[in-house]
């Protein structure tokens, strides 16, 4: 009797029948994704965490640059000031 095909596997499987009819839940169940396969889903999950934390700490630097631009006009007009009030009082 020939089993289901197996990802993974080049030929098909057979079973005599002496030893029974086969439980092809059973065979479907033996079947689990080859190391390789496990090792690149990782890999794609890896890499997909990455990717989110780098477009976090993206954001994160642009709104810190926002900031501090934000600071540097506030500050220089802040300098601004005080020089010209020192001029005046000299």
């Amino acid at each position: 009797t020939k089993l289901p095909c197996q990802p993974g596997r080049k030929k098909r499987r057979y079973t005599h029948l002496p030893a029974g009819e086969p439980d092809i839940s059973e065979v479907a169940a033996e079947t689990s994704p080859e190391k390789p396969t496990l090792t690149v889903r990782a890999e794609n999950e890896r890499i997909f965490a990455l990717k989110q934390e780098m477009a976090e700490l993206k954001a994160e630097i642009a709104e810190l640059k926002t900031n501090f631009e934000n600071f540097q006009n506030k500050f220089s007009v802040c300098l601004e000031n005080f020089w010209d009030l020192r001029c005046r009082l000299s």
